[in-house]
């Protein structure tokens, strides 16, 4: 990915390299934390997408509950997904923290990021239509920015 990007892409298991990552993606079926908020610094992004049943886990849940959350749906998220099972477990923030789908994001229903400092989180279980229209936008940016000028290919 390196040679397609101008993205630094490392891979380690040497967590004090996180202080200095802009975006976490994760996608296991770990059933412990993989990192914790120690690791990260102000205004992390983390794509999560892994710990789609009850008994995994790749977030800790401090992290769920001083982060804002954003997933793709709210079902599966709260009732199935061993990240936001955990993460409830202590309630104190975790539903002030939940901000909503990222479909009422796309549609500016939902704010995004308030600050450059706070960490925010993505998690996503895997609904299909969402990750195509999600796709489907950064494409046709993607491509509006190389050729200068807007293209959709699915409205």
């Amino acid at each position: 990915m390196t040679n397609k990007t101008k993205a630094n892409i490392e891979f380690t298991s040497d967590l004090s390299l996180l202080k200095d990552a802009d975006i976490i993606c994760t996608s296991t079926n770990s059933e412990s934390p993989l990192f914790y908020k120690k690791h990260l610094k102000k205004g992390t992004h983390i794509n999560a997408i892994g710990s789609l049943k009850p008994e995994m886990q790749e977030l800790d849940p401090e992290i769920i509950n001083s982060s804002r959350v954003y997933y793709d749906d709210k079902e599966a998220c709260l009732n199935k997904n061993g990240d936001f099972l955990k993460a409830i477990e202590d309630p104190r923030n975790f539903n002030d923290n939940i901000i909503g789908e990222i479909g009422e994001y796309m549609l500016n229903k939902i704010e995004g990021r308030t600050s450059s400092e706070e960490v925010n989180i993505f998690k996503c279980v895997g609904t299909a239509i969402q990750e195509f229209v999600v796709e489907n936008r950064i494409y046709n940016k993607s491509l509006a920015e190389k050729i200068g000028e807007e293209m959709r290919l699915y409205e």
